[in-house]
């Protein structure tokens, strides 16, 4: 439109038609100008922009911030953004670009500022890339299995080999509900207890046995011909509850209980790491002033994670190696073959991860 305008006023009025074609730019592009020439007061983001694959996302922040981050989700989500980058600054006004991943559906994007750091500035001006080490998948694949080979870990095929002077590598195993060994699905069932199904022919499973059990949970392995349970009482509701295992041997027909063994606690979270099992429960405790300690009746909340460990090189007669006491609530754990990490959060909100040293292969912590 301006063009054919100013070809019409060139026409027509030649003389006229320098100052009317500065009159035309004044008017379309000023107010463009004049906001980008004004100081930004908000953090925004002012461009969006698609590049191959990624989207260039401009963003532009005044003074007093520490760090940004850009946020995303769909369109018609209503659920949580998520974070997409992030990045520290040191106060003074900015303009930063994103480059993020284009998503498949229509994204949403804001923006998220701190004005400071948990960390100070030099600690984010490190190295932030590092070469891969690629694995001989083959060689890790008979150690840890097909995942932990696809994920990228080092060749530590070493630490295994005969000869080579160094403890075995000891496998980290997360409990489930359900497990298939050969042609039989254990499931437990957290209102029935141990439910032991034949899948040799798939489309025609059958039910072959039950081992009932008055409790509930939803964490078990399966260690050859024995199956262990983690059953908690969800009717305590002291926060106490009689937590246990439960060992059964499944080698027959009819499974038989051979071990019951007490844990402290509300059982929350457990690794296997060889034949060791860690347990991490949950406990409360109530003070009084005059100094004692009763559980359950009352008084100041202190609420604990208690970790206990027990060797199952021998599932029908295990050992309870030793407990740990951690205090904080929230019980979210990991495991290396050496250390146990657990993660608390403490009556003021503040988190905490104890490591632990299980590199004992006996459970000892």
């Amino acid at each position: 439109m301006l063009a054919l305008l100013s070809g019409f006023m060139r026409r027509t009025f030649p003389f006229a038609c320098f100052q009317f074609t500065v009159a035309l730019f004044v008017l379309a592009f000023a107010p463009r100008l004049a906001a980008r020439l004004q100081p930004v007061t908000t953090p925004t983001i002012t461009l969006i922009r698609p590049v191959g694959t990624n989207l260039h996302i401009t963003a532009s922040l005044p003074a007093g911030f520490r760090s940004v981050t850009i946020e995303s989700r769909g369109t018609n989500d209503i659920g949580a953004w998520k974070p997409r980058d992030v990045r520290r600054i040191n106060g003074k006004p900015a303009r930063i670009v994103f480059r993020v991943a284009q998503s498949s559906t229509p994204q949403n994007f804001r923006l998220t500022t701190s004005v400071t750091n948990p960390l100070p500035t030099k600690f984010y001006r490190g190295k932030k890339s590092y070469p891969r080490v690629r694995s001989k998948a083959s060689r890790v694949q008979g150690i840890f299995g097909a995942e932990t080979a696809r994920s990228g870990l080092g060749d530590m095929s070493a630490l295994a080999s005969p000869g080579s002077g160094l403890p075995p590598v000891r496998a980290v195993v997360e409990s489930d509900i359900w497990k298939i060994s050969g042609n039989r699905l254990y499931y437990f069932n957290q209102y029935r207890g141990l439910q032991i199904l034949d899948i040799s022919n798939p489309d025609s499973a059958s039910l072959l046995s039950t081992v009932s059990l008055p409790a509930a949970g939803e964490q078990m392995y399966v260690l050859g011909n024995h199956v262990v349970l983690l059953a908690r009482n969800d009717c305590d509701r002291t926060g106490n509850g009689n937590s246990e295992l439960v060992i059964i041997n499944v080698a027959a027909s009819s499974p038989v209980i051979v071990a019951r063994v007490p844990v402290s606690g509300s059982i929350a979270e457990s690794r296997l790491v060889g034949s060791a099992l860690y347990v991490a429960s949950q406990e409360s405790y109530f003070s009084f002033l005059g100094g004692a300690t009763v559980v359950g009746t009352g008084g100041i909340n202190d609420s604990g994670t208690l970790v206990s460990s027990f060797d199952l090189a021998n599932p029908a007669a295990p050992i309870a190696r030793g407990t740990l006491r951690v205090n904080g609530y929230g019980n979210v754990i990991s495991a290396t073959d050496n250390f146990l990490f657990v993660a608390v959060q403490g009556a003021d909100a503040t988190s905490q991860v104890n490591i632990i040293d299980i590199s004992s292969p006996n459970g000892t912590m």
